[in-house]
C-alpha cells in the first residue's frame, strides 16, 4: 500500500513538473519583430492627431528607397486598417509624382496620402490604431519588382 501510494504521489510530482516547464518554454517564447524591408524604408505620420466623430484626416507615407529602387506608382499602395478600429480608410491613396529620364516616377520627397474617416458613432477618447501599408517597389537597373507590406500605429484622439 505504501508503495502504491508513493508511485501516485511520483506521478504528481512528475505532471506538475511537466507542467512548469511547458508552461516556462511557451513564456519565453520571443514576440515577433516587425519585419523592415532593407529596401524600401517607410515613416507613417498623420496630418491630424485630434478627430471629431465623423471627421476625415490623412495618413502620410514617406517611402525612403535605397539607392535603385523606387516605389511602383503603377500598383497603387494599399491601406487596411483594423476592423475594430474607429476609423476606416476611404479611396484610394495618392502619389505625388515627377518626370524622370522622360518617365512618370514616385516623388520620393513627397508624402503618399492616404485618407481616412472617423466612424459617426465612435467615442470620444484616445485611441492607437493599428494598420498596415502594401505596397510594390521595383529595381530598375534589374527588372524585377516585389511586394511588401509595413505594419504600423497612429495614436488618434477623437473628440
Amino acid at each position: 500500500f505504501a508503495a502504491l501510494l508513493m508511485y501516485n504521489k511520483m506521478k504528481l510530482l512528475i505532471l506538475f513538473l511537466f507542467s512548469v516547464l511547458l508552461c516556462e518554454t511557451f513564456a519565453q517564447q520571443p514576440q515577433k519583430k516587425v519585419k523592415e524591408n532593407p529596401l524600401m524604408a517607410t515613416e507613417f505620420t498623420m496630418n491630424k492627431q485630434k478627430v471629431k466623430s465623423g471627421g476625415d484626416g490623412l495618413v502620410l507615407a514617406k517611402f525612403i528607397p535605397a539607392s535603385g529602387i523606387h516605389l511602383n506608382a503603377e500598383m497603387l499602395p494599399e491601406f487596411e486598417v483594423d476592423s475594430l478600429a474607429p476609423v476606416l480608410f476611404t479611396g484610394d491613396a495618392e502619389i505625388p509624382k515627377i518626370k524622370k529620364k522622360g518617365k512618370e516616377h514616385p516623388d520620393e520627397r513627397k508624402p503618399v496620402t492616404q485618407k481616412f474617416m472617423v466612424k459617426k458613432n465612435a467615442k470620444k477618447g484616445t485611441y492607437t490604431i493599428k494598420a498596415k501599408c502594401t505596397y510594390f517597389f521595383c529595381s530598375e537597373k534589374e527588372g524585377w519588382c516585389n511586394r511588401f507590406t509595413a505594419p504600423f500605429e497612429f495614436v488618434l484622439v477623437i473628440e
